[in-house]
């Protein structure tokens, strides 16, 4: 292999010297900062030895057995260090190179970085960037009520918008708010501005380089644009050509057909000067002087747009006279037609309108494309790519040892005598423990994407390999049990890994990206439900928040989509924000919260009913032995989280079996002489117990109380949830006026179940509350509401009613006198409840 140090200008052909060429000296390695090059390793080692050894060997040469085996352990791991510092796409790239970003919960700029229109700028973005018929907005806002008004874009050339097209783009202003709509906002009223028509006066002097029906054409269109609207769009490849940070290109709401600048969105920018007509037609191509141009109406009379309290929009001349007012020409000063070249040469003229209208028509079939066509966003950003990844098995050092020590692929000479042979083998032994950590750590290294994978799993975090005949030479023959050695060497690796810690550490890391923390020490005062599984329950929870990062963080003040029912696929950012950080396992319920018992065929009956049907036994003295009921092996878990819970006949339970049935020391167990069983519920600081199943078996009693605790469970966790109520939607529709009620601007009303097993808890509940107060947007005021079962049916009648009218409302235009009679009933029966009095600040 041809390796120089330096190269040099060789000598050229036919006895002259060959041009001079700059020599390029490599640079030499130099020593890894970190102690992990071969030179440094084997430094460290030595002296190690020399500390530990002490006068036993004379030197360390390199005819020393010992400096041999130091040195192949040093040159292995210099192989692993160079694999653990292989780059993080490298690591994380799959068989074709392509990293399934998904997967590792790492979004892409345009994905998380833009967030939910929360101004009246982002609104009118969102909008411009939907509607293509839109040409200028104005939003205002008051008390969270919201004044939108419209300028459409009128056509050049043409028929303008029908009544018809303007109904329809109103509805599709409204439909599109409402899908971005925000926690305490709504459409107070949408407006359109109905503009009138004028048209253009002045002289123009060209260069005579381009055909006079372009230059024609070019100047309507674009004063027509800046007359109209002074929004600027651009596309997202020439935006990136200039502006390279991301955090910048997506600032605010992703917009699909273009980048739009939040220049001329401002009111205040809303008026249009004719000195900016002027500058704008002089850079026209082909344009050489503008003499004079104004604006003028109908009657050639001069408008002033912007200055008057009318909104014009410019119209193509149809009429000849009105052809006369724009005089453009190669030499206007010079001519003795005072219309330049249109008067004068009725052919000529017509043949210049008909080539100007065609090439308007082509200006503005380009701008409703551009406007149309959803523009690629994806392209300004792609995602890093790696090189394939190659499983690699590990590769033994002793294939590096010479042949007279006897343990690599050689082996030991068949001549040789079995002291020898043993004597191979006992190095082998002796390496082993060597060769197998470095095994292992190269299979952490090539499995560590695991940790943070969707799907990677929480069994492990310690990884690796066994070591057989094709890794070591001739290794299984050292093996007691060459068959079990692969277990034993996962369950030895297993008893020193806290896997679930460090995948929620993993997790943690995962969400310090994005600037989140999901600290559970709080949460899990409160594990009620998985008590056996906490470990992952935290990484559950972690899992779900890294699922709906996008929904929760750039959305988290985001409100329900009013037009679908109650139970939609989006609740909201902040319902599903705090739902995660609660620990609610219903994310989007699809029934009601009560409808729980029914789905359970649970009866909830009072206990004083239970005390008079039941039978007892009293906890003293002179009670009979009672013993724990043990927890299930993984194999039983597994069967027991299969089983779906499905009860042949409705199951009576009391509100204390709701709550203090989902903990498995409430249950106890009798045995008698004859071996059956009998299953007590017994909760805590309670004098008896209440016998719930006698069993022949106690197999059958410990899968009996497992069951019925799972039932409970479910009972709870599909019962746990909330309600969220926008004051602002329960205002009078009929007749609309401002809201002079405080009732309705910036509040919410949160309501609860309090009778599972983790509402029911005081101290659960103030760390929701404070949870909510948290997370909540800074001018909302929350009110929250704990309200017990008969409570919740009731306010779930009302709730339900009023949701169906606000989402007729929403969708068909409703009856108004339907929805503010459904929305009065729920006020009032906010106002009969006592929210919690706790105040956080």
């Amino acid at each position: 292999m041809n390796n120089p140090e330096r190269l040099e200008a060789s000598p050229g052909t036919g006895g002259a010297a060959a041009a001079p060429v700059t020599a390029h000296a490599i640079t030499r390695r130099q020593d890894d900062g970190e102690g992990l090059d071969f030179a440094s390793l084997r430094e460290t080692g030595i002296a190690a030895l020399q500390d530990l050894a002490g006068n036993i060997w004379s030197d360390y040469n390199l005819h020393d057995p010992g400096v041999t085996i130091l040195e192949q352990l040093c040159y292995g791991l210099t192989e692993l260090v160079y694999q653990m510092r292989i780059p993080v796409a490298d690591q994380l790239a799959d068989e074709r190179g392509l990293i399934p970003v998904e997967d590792y919960f790492l979004y892409k700029p345009q994905d998380i970085l833009p967030s939910r229109a929360v101004t009246p700028e982002d609104y009118a973005k969102t909008l411009l960037d939907q509607i293509a018929d839109i040409d200028a907005i104005t939003i205002s806002s008051d008390n969270g009520l919201y004044d939108i008004r419209l300028k459409l874009v009128e056509p050049l050339i043409g028929q303008p918008l029908a009544a018809d097209d303007k109904a329809g783009i109103l509805a599709q202003v409204k439909q599109l708010y409402l899908a971005q709509r925000n926690l305490g906002e709504d459409i107070n009223s949408i407006q359109l501005e109905e503009g009138r028509p004028c048209y253009l006066q002045g002289t123009i002097e060209t260069t005579g380089k381009r055909p006079l029906a372009a230059i024609y054409a070019d100047v309507f269109f674009q004063a027509a644009r800046r007359l109209s609207s002074h929004v600027h769009i651009q596309r997202y490849e020439t935006l990136a050509a200039t502006e390279s940070d991301l955090t910048q290109i997506f600032t605010g709401p992703l917009t699909r057909h273009g980048y739009i600048h939040s220049e001329g969105l401002a009111p205040e920018q809303n008026s249009r000067p004719l000195d900016e007509l002027n500058a704008l037609i002089s850079r026209i191509e082909g344009v050489k002087k503008v003499y004079h141009l104004e604006l003028v109406d109908g009657d050639g009379k001069p408008v002033q747009p912007g200055q008057d309290e009318h909104c014009y929009f410019l119209q193509f001349p149809d009429t000849l006279e009105q052809q006369k007012w724009l005089k453009i020409d190669f030499n206007p000063g010079k001519t003795d037609d005072p219309a330049g070249v249109v008067q004068g040469r009725a052919a000529w003229s017509e043949r210049l309108m008909a080539d100007t209208r065609r090439a308007l028509q082509k200006l503005e079939f380009e701008y409703r494309a551009f406007r149309s066509n959803k523009a690629n966003a994806s392209n300004i950003y792609k995602p890093p790519q790696g090189l394939p990844r190659l499983a690699l098995d590990y590769y033994s050092i002793q294939h590096q040892f010479p042949h007279v020590y006897g343990i690599n692929s050689a082996g030991v000479p068949p001549s040789a005598g079995l002291e020898r042979r043993q004597q191979a083998q006992q190095l082998k032994a002796y390496l082993y423990p060597m060769e197998q950590l470095m095994a292992n750590l190269l299979e952490q290294v090539q499995q560590l994407h695991r940790l943070f994978h969707r799907a990677g799993g929480s069994d492990a975090s310690y990884f690796c390999q066994w070591l057989d005949n094709l890794k070591v030479p001739n290794l299984e023959a050292i093996y007691r049990d060459p068959a079990c050695i692969e277990a034993q060497v996962r369950q030895i690796q297993a008893s020193h890994d806290p896997a679930l810690e460090r995948k929620s550490r993993a997790l943690d890391t995962l969400l310090a990206l994005y600037g989140e923390i999901f600290s559970q020490e709080a949460l899990l005062h409160f594990n009620y439900y998985y008590n056996e599984q906490a470990g992952y329950w935290v990484i559950s929870n972690k899992l779900r928040f890294l699922t709906h990062l996008i929904a929760i963080s750039s959305s988290r003040g985001g409100g329900a989509d009013l037009r679908q029912s109650p139970w939609g696929d989006d609740p909201g950012g902040l319902y599903t924000r705090l739902g995660i950080l609660l620990g609610i396992e219903n994310l989007a319920p699809e029934q009601p919260l009560s409808s729980c018992f029914e789905r359970y065929q649970v009866q909830v009956i009072e206990s004083q009913r239970l005390l008079a049907q039941g039978e007892f036994i009293e906890l003293d003295d002179t009670a009979p032995p009672l013993y724990a009921v043990p927890q299930l092996s993984a194999r039983q878990q597994e069967r027991l989280n299969a089983w779906q819970v499905r009860n042949s006949k409705p199951l009576s339970l009391t509100p204390i079996m709701l709550r203090e049935g989902t903990n498995l020391d409430t249950y106890r167990l009798s045995q008698d002489g004859e071996g059956a069983v009998t299953i007590y519920f017994c909760p805590p600081n309670k004098p008896r117990g209440l016998m719930l199943r006698r069993c022949q078996k106690r197999e059958e009693a410990v899968d009996y109380v497992h069951r019925f605790k799972k039932i409970i469970t479910q009972v709870n966790l599909q019962g746990e949830g909330f309600y969220l109520v926008e004051h602002l939607l329960l205002r009078p529709r009929q007749p609309q006026a401002p809201l002079a009620d405080d009732f309705y601007p910036n509040r919410l009303s949160l309501v609860f179940p309090r009778w599972s097993a983790r509402f029911s808890n005081p101290a659960f509940r103030q760390f929701a509350e404070k949870t909510i107060a948290n997370q909540c947007p800074a001018h909302l005021l929350p009110q929250i509401y704990w309200v017990d079962l008969d409570a919740l049916r009731h306010f779930e009648t009302v709730y339900l009613t009023w949701r169906e009218q606000l989402q007729a409302w929403c969708t068909q235009g409703g009856d108004a006198t339907a929805l503010d009679r459904a929305a009065n009933n729920l006020r009032r029966w906010l106002e009969r409840q006592t929210p919690s009095d706790a105040v956080w600040i």
